[in-house]
């Protein structure tokens, strides 16, 4: 099996946190690192061009860094 229904849960979870925003850069950065492990599990063991296209499409996730805006900067 490529995908442990385990691994899916984690992420699952992890994603509700992001929701919640507690611990928001950890958790998305704990988020991008399973999510990137996942999908080179994918590609190392998928040969199927469907859904190799389909991982090829899927967006790249990168935290911005934080940025005050205006009013926070004059506060």
């Amino acid at each position: 099996m490529i995908i442990d229904p385990q691994q899916l849960e984690e992420l699952e979870y992890l994603a509700d946190q992001l929701e919640s925003g507690d611990y928001f850069e950890q958790n998305t950065r704990e988020f991008i690192r399973r999510a990137d492990a996942l999908k080179a599990r994918i590609y190392r063991h998928c040969d199927e061009p469907d859904i190799l296209d389909l991982l090829d499409r899927l967006p790249e996730i990168e935290l911005q860094p934080y940025r005050r805006s205006f009013l926070e900067q004059m506060l």
